[in-house]
């Protein structure tokens, strides 16, 4: 009878970035969980607009063994999805303990769910986090009915001997990290007869358009010493840029960024040293640059550029530096592997997390501030009036004073993105939020698959996480 059940779940469909080793790359994709696709409506909000698009998803129904389970929605952000959570992640751990069937849904205008052919500004006006939600909620709709479909197909005996409660709905725990992270408690708490509860990690739920605050923290989680040698490379690259016209080629050169105008060249540096440390690789770029230190500045420059070329590019930027560059990023062509622009599109429209550089003790350019950003958003989609309104959205969600239940929020000392999440919670019964305090744990820790070795601050906190989930869904 299992079988059949699963043969039901895999033909009913029509059809701010993760760390590594957690979402599934491309390179990666399995025959064992072929890509699906749902009807979706481009228009949510205009009922006499009929237009729809294919919304990419998968199903792991390697766990699931009873038709009343629960079921778990893992919620892609701003990437192409390739497949569910990779085996023997946490979320894919948590399926197999609770006998879940995992489902993974890729958001809209990014892979395989684009709607137009090309993503021009017109075009991307559909993109929006309300847009997103109801695609979401829209889906959870179809997914149940298909479910209870097969229930009620089941004869009384057949029910009786799976215990099964006539009539009830599956529970569905959304998951998601970073911006999904946002998406999954927003959906709870724009959804919550559809969602039972939540697991969110680094969830960006407060929108901030000046964040300064993310660059403080960086300096802070790298300590003195290494803040101080960050701040003087910084500094070294302003030099070469301005110095004269072959000093300028010169240090983009050795960065192999020769493509880049300055402005972006000096966000890509930016995002090189910070991106380390959100990460959980502190130390990748502080050794390398404090064992350079006192050596002279074209010692502290090479240093910055082998760990670039040796970790940033390979690991955290696989695309290279291009990926940073305006021209790259106008391109309305599109194609599955790419998402910098419509990311882009949302940060310039909505979401903002503009990563500035604060007034003091800043570890990046003073130039990467607020004029460059609007000055970017401009280039990128020709809009005058294209900018964040932050009040609005947090007024709609509840920014970090978000009122919702049973709803996780999890994150990591190091990770700067945690100061526009929840790490405190007035109601810790209903609404639990904590902070990994410990060494390397970064940007969505808990999501990464479990060792025995990690720091007992994660592991309590993974146990913590499975506590309340197991409460959630008995």
């Amino acid at each position: 009878m299992l079988v059949v059940l699963l043969l039901v779940l895999v033909v009913a469909g029509a059809a701010h970035r993760l760390p590594p080793h957690v979402a599934t790359m491309k390179k990666d994709i399995s025959v064992e969980f072929p890509e699906q696709y749902f009807e979706q409506r481009l228009d949510h909000f205009h009922p006499d607009d009929k237009r729809t698009f294919r919304q990419r998803y998968y199903v792991n129904d390697l766990y699931f063994t009873s038709p009343d389970g629960p079921v778990f929605i893992y919620i892609s952000g701003e990437a192409p999805l390739y497949g569910p959570p990779r085996k023997g992640s946490h979320i894919d751990t948590l399926a197999q303990k609770h006998r879940a069937l995992l489902i993974a849904l890729e958001h809209r205008y990014y892979g395989q769910s684009v709607p137009f052919d090309k993503l021009s500004a017109d075009h991307l006006k559909y993109l929006n986090t309300r847009q997103a939600l109801m695609d979401t909620a829209a889906f959870i709709a179809f997914y149940q009915a298909k479910l209870s479909q097969y229930k009620d197909s089941l004869s009384d005996q057949q029910q009786q001997s799976l215990h099964l409660s006539p009539g009830a709905s599956n529970k569905w725990i959304a998951f998601g990290g970073s911006y999904a992270g946002a998406l999954a408690a927003w959906l709870r708490l724009k959804f919550s007869d559809l969602v039972t509860g939540a697991i969110v990690s680094s969830a960006v739920v407060n929108v901030i358009t000046d964040f300064t605050a993310f660059d403080n923290s960086i300096a802070r989680s790298v300590g003195i010493q290494c803040a101080r040698i960050m701040r003087q490379a910084s500094d070294d690259v302003d030099l070469f840029l301005a110095n004269n016209a072959e000093d300028n080629a010169f240090v983009k050169n050795m960065f192999n960024a020769t493509m880049l105008e300055d402005g972006d060249f000096r966000y890509m540096i930016a995002d090189a040293t910070s991106m380390a440390v959100q990460y959980g690789y502190k130390e990748r770029i502080c050794d390398p640059l404090s064992q350079a230190t006192g050596r002279g500045r074209m010692k502290l420059l090479e240093a910055l550029a082998k760990y670039m070329s040796d970790f940033f590019y390979p690991t955290l930027e696989q695309n290279g530096a291009s990926e940073y560059s305006a021209s790259f990023l106008q391109n309305e062509d599109v194609d599955e592997d790419k998402s910098g622009r419509q990311w882009w599109y949302q940060k310039c429209s909505e979401l903002g997390f503009f990563q500035v550089a604060p007034e003091q003790f800043s570890v990046r350019s003073p130039l990467v501030n607020l004029e460059y950003h609007r000055d970017l958003c401009l280039q990128l989609f020709g809009l005058d009036n294209l900018w964040p309104d932050p009040g609005a959205v947090n007024a709609y969600y509840g920014g970090s004073q978000i009122k919702i239940s049973r709803v996780f929020f999890a994150n990591g000392g190091d990770d700067p993105w945690r100061l526009a999440s929840v790490t405190e919670s007035s109601s810790p019964a209903t609404m639990p939020a904590e902070v990994a305090m410990c060494a390397g744990c970064g940007h969505c820790v808990d999501m990464k698959e479990p060792h025995p070795n990690d720091p007992v601050q994660l592991i309590e906190l993974r146990e913590d996480i499975d506590r309340f989930l197991s409460a959630w869904i008995s």
